[in-house]
């Protein structure tokens, strides 16, 4: 019947999923130590859906409409984006470079947020491959502004850099292919979300927290 339909197909029921449950508690782990972030859910599609749901996350906690991104971003992630926030009322704004440096210009991040500024992204490395050095000072403005702080990291840099948690991240989101994910028939694509402790994040995060 359609109850036994529902529980082969959702890996919830004790007696066959203590497996399932513990690599995705394993999973969940390792990534809040790697992002130094309290909170992991497993999971969401891509890098790119995890950007739109961070968006409407700040959308719900904050009760602001503006979200602004850095111009360099990745081009498919910016478009998921719009797709996600504009039917939320939302509006997305493009926060200029330095053209000698290709770090975010922090003037022009100045004059855009403001009182309904729900929401400041960067990504780190950038989609063009610089390493933000202004981390801590974007970080700073948001939430000077009372807007949430969300940073994309590809989570392989981190051996390197600075876990974004280290630097005030409210929500912190990525592409979990490169950690080693096969293809397979849904594709290769993971998205990390994490968020750290605050109470407002972890009750808004969408996925499962094992």
């Amino acid at each position: 019947g359609l109850g036994d339909v529902y529980k082969r197909q959702t890996p919830y029921q004790p007696e066959v999923s203590q497996g399932i449950l513990q690599a995705i508690f394993e999973y969940q782990s390792l990534m809040a130590e790697l992002l130094e972030m309290d909170a992991v859910n497993s999971s969401l599609y891509d890098w790119a859906t995890a950007v739109g749901e961070a968006a409407l996350m700040c959308r719900r906690i904050t009760r602001r409409s503006k979200v602004l991104v850095p111009d360099l971003m990745s081009p498919t992630r910016l478009t998921t984006l719009r797709t996600y926030s504009e039917p939320a009322g939302m509006t997305v704004e493009l926060v200029e470079h330095d053209p000698l440096t290709g770090q975010l210009d922090l003037e022009d991040l100045k004059e855009r947020v403001d009182d309904q500024t729900a929401m400041v992204y960067v990504e780190n490395p950038s989609y063009l491959g610089f390493v933000e050095e202004e981390v801590e000072a974007i970080g700073e403005l948001a939430h000077d502004a009372g807007a949430a702080y969300v940073v994309g990291v590809d989570p392989t840099s981190l051996g390197l850099l600075k876990p974004p948690g280290s630097y005030g991240a409210d929500i912190v989101v990525g592409e979990g292919q490169p950690l080693g994910n096969h293809m397979n028939y849904g594709g290769p694509l993971l998205g990390i979300m994490a968020c750290g402790h605050d109470n407002r994040f972890l009750r808004q995060m969408p996925g499962r927290l094992i």
